[in-house]
């Protein structure tokens, strides 16, 4: 996977053992001004994280219990603050951190769709046919 600027220019390429970029789609890869999240093809009921720079591996790839159907990073923030939204098989959302994965939360079930606001840190999702909001999620 390579990753371009806006200008243009390459800033790295994501590569590791078993990447299948078929099984790639706008559902399983998240970009943010950082880091590269996506769901291992191969496995898909973990999250691997990549340095948007230098296209290493941040941490271990996370763990979830169930398949993972889609993925986004939230926009706003840096580093430790940086958030994954997950949507698993059951359609149950969770929240976790995406350079250090110790906890993930539960943040709503029969979850059909999600959506992190790009100039504030809201998440919006469309739950059992109601429009949620959270404010200002965090694990």
């Amino acid at each position: 996977i390579q990753i371009i600027n806006y200008e243009g220019r390459p800033l790295c390429t994501v590569r590791f053992g078993g990447l299948r970029t078929e099984y790639l789609n706008q559902q399983v890869l998240s970009v943010c001004r950082d880091v590269v999240a996506l769901v291992e093809p191969s496995s898909p009921k973990q999250i691997r994280v990549f340095d948007v720079h230098t296209g290493r591996a941040i941490g271990q790839p996370i763990p979830h219990r169930l398949d993972i159907v889609r993925i986004a990073l939230n926009q706003q923030g840096t580093g430790a603050d940086r958030k994954i939204a997950i949507l698993d098989k059951n359609k149950d959302l969770y929240l976790t951190k995406a350079m250090q994965a110790d906890r993930t939360e539960k943040l709503g079930a029969m979850v059909d769709s999600f959506a992190w606001n790009d100039s504030t840190d809201m998440l919006i999702a469309l739950s059992d046919e109601k429009l949620v909001i959270f404010i200002f999620p965090s694990v």
